[in-house]
């Protein structure tokens, strides 16, 4: 299981962080869909102390229903890492 894969989990548990999808987006990045802006700022933070690289950021959709769409390049992680926890 990739050290990344268990630093997210960590960093999820630890942070109390509820509602973050991860999905594997292909060619080694990771996608978070959040529903706050403090989720992001989360993200951001955990993934950027990794020396990870943003590579995408969208949002969709207003007010109740808005959400945040983070794409991550992450060397070695991969969608059978992901799932194999």
């Amino acid at each position: 299981m990739s050290s990344l894969w268990l630093l997210i989990k960590h960093y999820f548990l630890k942070n109390k962080l509820k509602g973050i999808l991860v999905n594997d987006y292909g060619n080694g990045c990771l996608q978070f869909i959040c529903h706050t802006e403090s989720q992001v700022d989360s993200i951001n933070k955990m993934m950027t102390k990794e020396k990870n690289m943003p590579v995408g950021y969208e949002e969709w959709d207003e007010g109740e229903d808005k959400k945040y769409i983070l794409i991550y390049q992450v060397n070695g992680l991969s969608f059978k890492d992901v799932y194999q926890s």
